[in-house]
């Protein structure tokens, strides 16, 4: 089934809501996502128990989640043009609810990866749908503004999540923690049916069937390929072979996207410099940001003996760095320009990464806060800026395919970044040939993360001086 081209004669929406009042609504969905995914990683240890295998491989929690995201965001848009975006953020909103709920009760690892995956279907379509409601709610001067309005509470997610999750963990069943969702997921529902206006564009786009099996079967082979080496040697041979013929679905996919007019993932939208410099900076920083969210509750668990909830306590620190900078972002852009903060606070980053390597089990507790504060802090300015670039020379018709394409490759490097802190963990387990046994194995890993935050400094030299001017404009 195909949808055919109609034309629409109702308006984007009505003046509505403050955008400020939409991002916050909007950012309900967001703020459990991000709660799930902190808390879960807190979790994984105490996970890996119940399950009885190697915290390394109990990662396929995440990675599975974030496959079915990378997977089913572009759908997203297009369905959000046929039915309403207001109604399918609704809908987005009950299956991520329902995978939630079927989670707390999986009785074995495939049955609970299975709810993850109907789970991450329903993120899948609220990450593009609400990005796509804040962006049409939002005039040109306040696009900053506004996105960091709908990143504030996805920043309190992962504030709230190490802390929930670890104490969850501690003093009860990591199952509890899904139960968080249900009170923000319902009051999201109400808020979202008085609060957000109807929205639907102007022409309904085909759905490209062909695209989405060619793209998700690539998808999918590739991150389960990047997984397969993590879990030893013997598996790394098949792993390779996922990764050819993930390779060949994707040279399948740019044959089909360059020969179809509205393919899945519009390829053309890389013509434009600042989203095409964006992403590309912008996956290489997201990488080492996950990575270093994944890798710090595993130093601070395994490598220090901490309990979960103590861990918690420490790492939530990352995250309120990354909040002090959403609140810091607007001015900072107003006085440098968005290229130089975005280097200078990437470079910042990698030498604060590579001061993690110096933690010690005896440190000061302050101490390791204010070095989490800095990394959040750094690491959430560059994004957060490099995020708002990618679209200020997008047309607005092109609005909801940049959106849908950059949230794909936003989800697939934020997996990637998850495999990558295994596998720099896994590689150490091969050529020690034991267990991880203490803090040296996670020393040298930020090290590694470090290095992937100077490439995407690098790829980030490549914008324009004046690239993003716009975003000086409406500082409110």
């Amino acid at each position: 089934m195909r949808f055919g081209t109609a034309t629409r004669s109702m308006p984007v929406s009505d003046p509505g809501p403050n955008y400020r009042i939409v991002a916050l609504v909007v950012s309900t969905s967001l703020f459990m996502q991000y709660l799930d995914t902190a808390a879960l990683t807190t979790a994984l240890p105490s996970m890996s128990a119940d399950f009885a295998i190697p915290a390394t491989q109990m990662t396929v929690v995440l990675t599975a989640y974030l496959i079915s995201l990378a997977v089913f965001i572009p759908a997203g848009g297009v369905l959000a043009e046929r039915f309403g975006a207001r109604r399918m953020f609704q809908l987005s909103l009950v299956l991520f609810l329902l995978g939630a709920m079927a989670c707390a009760f999986a009785p074995t690892l495939p049955l609970l990866v299975c709810a993850r995956l109907v789970q991450g279907i329903g993120g899948a379509i609220m990450i593009p749908v609400g990005r796509l409601i804040v962006l049409r709610s939002s005039q040109s001067g306040n696009l900053l503004s506004a996105m960091n309005w709908l990143m504030v509470p996805t920043i309190i997610g992962p504030l709230m999540g190490p802390v929930i999750g670890g104490f969850i963990a501690t003093q009860w069943s990591w199952r509890w923690i899904f139960a968080v969702h249900i009170p923000v997921g319902v009051l999201g529902l109400i808020l979202s049916q008085r609060l957000i206006p109807p929205i639907r564009d102007g022409v309904l786009s085909r759905f490209d069937w062909r695209g989405m099996f060619l793209a998700g079967s690539g998808l999918i082979l590739l991150v389960f390929g990047l997984q397969a080496f993590t879990e030893g040697r013997a598996a790394s041979v098949g792993g390779f072979s996922l990764l050819l013929v993930a390779l060949v679905f994707g040279r399948a996919y740019v044959f089909h996207a360059r020969r179809t007019p509205q393919p899945l993932l519009n390829l053309s939208l890389l013509d434009i410099p600042t989203f095409r410099i964006s992403m590309i900076a912008g996956s290489f920083m997201r990488m080492a940001s996950t990575a270093s969210g994944f890798l710090l509750p595993m130093l601070f668990q395994i490598g220090f003996g901490l309990t979960p909830a103590e861990s918690g306590v420490i790492t939530f620190a990352s995250v309120a760095g990354a909040l002090l900078s959403r609140s810091a972002s607007v001015a900072i852009v107003g006085w440098f320009t968005t290229r130089r903060v975005i280097l200078v606070a990437t470079g910042a980053a990698a030498v604060a990464m590579t001061a993690l390597s110096l933690m010690r089990p005896g440190w000061p507790i302050w101490t390791s806060w204010a070095l989490l504060v800095t990394v959040g802090f750094l690491h959430s300015l560059a994004l957060s800026v490099l995020g708002a670039v990618a679209y200020v020379d997008i047309e607005p018709q092109q609005m909801s395919a940049a959106t849908a394409f950059y949230s794909t490759v936003q989800q697939l490097t934020m997996s990637f970044g998850v495999s990558l802190g295994v596998l720099l963990l896994a590689a150490q387990q091969w050529l020690g040939g034991g267990e991880v046994a203490g803090p040296a194995y996670f020393q040298r890993a930020f090290l590694a993360v470090a290095v992937v935050l100077v490439i995407g400094m690098l790829a980030a030299r490549r914008l324009e001086a004046e690239a993003g001017g716009q975003l000086r404009v409406g500082r409110t």
